[in-house]
């Protein structure tokens, strides 16, 4: 058991440590024509003429960006071509927004990332499948709160992910105690309902509510 929790913490921390140091592209672009924009040969949607990367590894990255225009001879179709690419270097914490300029550039402004607007995401979909597997073979409920308290406390969770865990204890008070002790780890506490959600005892969900609203 604690070479399990050991090889958890370890994961956890690297996973923690690689998006520490990741920055954010946002690309934008007029949104009354068409694009599509493609960041070393991936194409990206766009969600109201903005490209966003939150989670963007330093290094040197090649940005291209397509128009796609009505074709006057076939309607009902579009003409693609390219209108504008380049390449932006992307160091650590950086926040970086770009843009096309009058000539039909691309235009890149950077500043470093405030350490209060780096906001990590929950552990990825493989890694909580895991990690659920393994608390949920463990023993005991004291063995899985040992598992999930290690967890959540290194890389931290949303509100579906503590809820999901939590449904793994058999007793209800070892629910109450990682809920109230994983709260303050929580990336989206205005969710945290669905972590309530999982208490058996009416007396156990007003206690989870009475610790959060310290």
């Amino acid at each position: 058991m604690k070479k399990l929790t050991t090889f958890l913490l370890f994961a956890f921390a690297l996973a923690f440590a690689a998006q520490a140091h990741t920055s954010r592209l946002i690309l934008s672009l007029p949104s009354h024509d068409v694009y599509s924009v493609f960041v070393n040969g991936t194409n990206y949607p766009l969600e109201s003429g903005r490209l966003i990367l939150a989670d963007l590894h330093p290094g040197s990255y090649h940005v291209s960006v397509m128009k796609h225009v009505p074709d006057l001879h076939r309607p009902g179709l579009f003409r693609s071509f390219k209108v504008a690419g380049g390449r932006v270097d992307v160091g650590a914490q950086q926040h970086i927004e770009g843009f096309l300029n009058h000539r039909g550039g691309l235009v890149f402004n950077r500043r470093q990332l405030h350490i209060t607007e780096i906001t990590p995401v929950p552990v990825d979909a493989a890694m909580f499948s895991a990690l659920l597997e393994r608390i949920e073979h463990a023993a005991f409920d004291r063995h899985r709160y040992a598992i999930a308290k290690e967890a959540v406390a290194t890389r931290g969770m949303s509100a579906a992910q503590i809820a999901a865990v939590a449904r793994l204890f058999a007793f209800d008070h070892y629910r109450l105690d990682f809920a109230q002790f994983a709260y303050r780890h929580c990336y989206d506490p205005e969710h945290y309902f669905q972590v309530a959600e999982t208490l058996t005892f009416q007396s156990n969900v007003r206690k989870l509510y009475a610790h959060m609203g310290r």
